[in-house]
């Protein structure tokens, strides 16, 4: 008796729960979409699938799904409705780069790093990505975001991204002890480090 052989089965049937999951979660635990697909990959992290499925999934997410997300985003984006919201556009854009940066630097700070190392933990943090642009489009499908509120948010994602090698250039320009006594730069006589490592040392 011949066997019939699939080539993608296993990636095909994960896929097919992630959909499952992600309705799931929302239908069943009110909560978003994202995070039953994220308790599913949460699951086959351990099984020996991992690496098919990566694979696979890589594949089907940067050349089809991924690139058809970003395009709905932008589709959906009038940046003509930022107008008369520039205030709220500046208020939110405030509050994302010092949450994170007060919220990651502090627990930073918190397990031990210095304020120079704590500084570029909290500057790393500061981009939104893909999760504030999904959970946009979801306030946008459910209609409690109108079209300036999508605009608003979209362009703050669009701006903690360019912002944050910028802030990353100069966390890194300052100076840390710690970096000093792991050896990763070399110690300035003239500002005293040398004599801070030994005593650290």
């Amino acid at each position: 008796m011949l066997k019939l052989t699939a080539n993608e089965a296993v990636p095909g049937c994960v896929f097919a729960l992630v959909l499952v999951y992600a309705i799931s979660a929302e239908w069943l635990g009110s909560v978003a979409g994202i995070t039953g697909s994220y308790l599913l990959g949460y699951v086959f992290a351990g099984s020996r699938y991992k690496a098919q499925v990566e694979r696979s999934f890589h594949a089907l997410g940067h050349g089809l799904l991924i690139p058809l997300f970003f395009v709905s985003i932008g589709l959906s984006s009038d940046y003509r409705a930022l107008s008369g919201h520039w205030g709220l556009m500046l208020a939110i854009l405030a509050v994302a780069v010092i949450g994170k940066l007060v919220g990651c630097g502090a627990a930073a700070l918190a397990c031990g790093m210095d304020w120079a190392r704590s500084a570029r933990v909290g500057c790393g943090m500061i981009s939104r990505g893909e999760v504030g642009l999904i959970v946009t489009a979801m306030g946008a499908s459910t209609g409690i975001f109108d079209r300036p509120e999508v605009a608003v948010m979209v362009a703050v994602v669009l701006l903690t991204t360019l912002l944050t090698p910028v802030a990353l250039r100069g966390a890194f320009r300052l100076k840390s002890v710690q970096d000093v006594v792991e050896g990763l730069v070399e110690p300035d006589p003239a500002l005293g480090e040398v004599d801070r490592v030994q005593e650290t040392a």
